[in-house]
C-alpha cells in the first residue's frame, strides 16, 4: 500500500512538471511567434515603400530580386500563420454541442476571397447534424481541407463537393472531394506528416503543415481521416467524427501521452 501510494505521488508530481513545461513552451511559442511576426510585416511595408518612390527606370533592373523579396516575406508570413494553427490545435478548448453546417458555414466565410478568387465552384451537401467538439478547431479543419482542394486543382477552375452522412454508430461522416492533380498511393500516408509535401517546391505554395494539422484536430475529436486519391484523377478526403464523446475522452490538460 505504501509503494502505491508513494507511486500515485510521485506520478502526479511527474505530471505536473510536464504539464508546467507544456505551459511554458506554449507561452514560448507565441511569444517568438509575435516576435517573428513584426519584422515580416516591416519587411512587406519597405518593399511597397521602396516601390513607391524608386525611380521607374531604376525599378525596371530590379525587378525580379523584388518579386522574390516579396515572395519570400509572403511564404515567411504563411509559414508562421500556419506554425500558430498547428500549435493552438494542441490546445485544450471547449467542447460544446456544435452544428456540423455552422462549422462548415465558419470555413467558408473564412475562404471567401481564395473561393472568388480561384473561381472556384463549391458544392456543399452537409446535412444539418450536430456533434461534440471544439467550434473553432472544426472550422480550422473544414477550411484547410477546402483551401487544399482548391490550390491542388492543377491550373483548372477548382470544384469541390463536399457531402455529409449520419451513420447508426453514432458517427458523422465527412467527404471533401475535388478534381485536382490527384495523389500517388505511396505518397497517401506521409501527406499528414508534418512538413511533408507532396508537390515539387515552389510549384504549389504551401507549409507542409495544413493537413498534419487537420489529423491533430481530427484526433482530438475521437475521429479519424484519411484520403483516396490518385494522380489526376482527384483527391477524396474522408473524415468521421462520433456525434457525443464521454467525459473521458474529452481533451483536458491531464498529459496521458506517458
Amino acid at each position: 500500500m505504501k509503494r502505491i501510494v508513494e507511486n500515485a505521488l510521485a506520478w502526479r508530481a511527474m505530471q505536473s512538471r510536464l504539464e508546467e513545461q507544456k505551459r511554458e513552451l506554449e507561452l514560448f511559442a507565441d511569444v517568438l511567434l509575435h516576435d517573428l511576426k513584426a519584422p515580416v510585416r516591416s519587411i512587406q511595408f519597405f518593399v511597397g515603400e521602396i516601390e513607391t518612390e524608386i525611380d521607374a527606370d531604376v525599378l525596371k533592373t530590379v525587378d525580379t530580386e523584388m518579386r522574390l523579396l516579396r515572395r519570400s516575406a509572403r511564404q515567411i508570413s504563411s509559414l508562421l500563420d500556419s506554425l500558430g494553427s498547428h500549435i493552438r490545435a494542441s490546445r485544450v478548448q471547449e467542447f460544446e454541442k456544435i452544428a456540423l453546417r455552422g462549422a462548415f458555414d465558419e470555413a467558408l466565410l473564412s475562404l471567401d476571397r481564395t473561393i472568388a478568387e480561384a473561381h472556384a465552384k463549391i458544392s456543399l451537401d452537409v446535412q444539418d447534424s450536430s456533434l461534440f467538439g471544439s467550434a473553432p478547431q472544426l472550422a480550422q479543419l473544414f477550411q484547410n481541407l477546402i483551401a487544399n482542394a482548391i490550390k491542388y486543382s492543377g491550373g483548372k477552375t477548382p470544384e469541390v463537393r463536399i457531402t455529409s452522412t449520419l451513420s447508426g454508430a453514432g458517427e458523422i461522416s465527412v467527404t471533401i472531394a475535388d478534381k485536382g492533380i490527384g495523389i500517388a498511393q505511396e505518397h497517401l500516408e506521409r501527406i499528414f506528416e508534418p512538413f511533408k509535401r507532396i508537390a515539387p517546391q515552389g510549384e504549389v505554395a504551401g507549409t507542409g503543415l495544413g493537413l498534419a494539422t487537420c489529423r491533430k484536430i481530427v484526433e482530438r475529436h475521437g475521429g479519424k481521416i484519411w484520403c483516396e486519391s490518385e494522380p489526376a484523377a482527384g483527391s477524396r478526403f474522408c473524415v468521421t467524427l462520433p456525434c457525443h464523446m464521454s467525459p473521458e475522452q474529452v481533451p483536458s490538460e491531464r498529459i496521458e501521452a506517458l
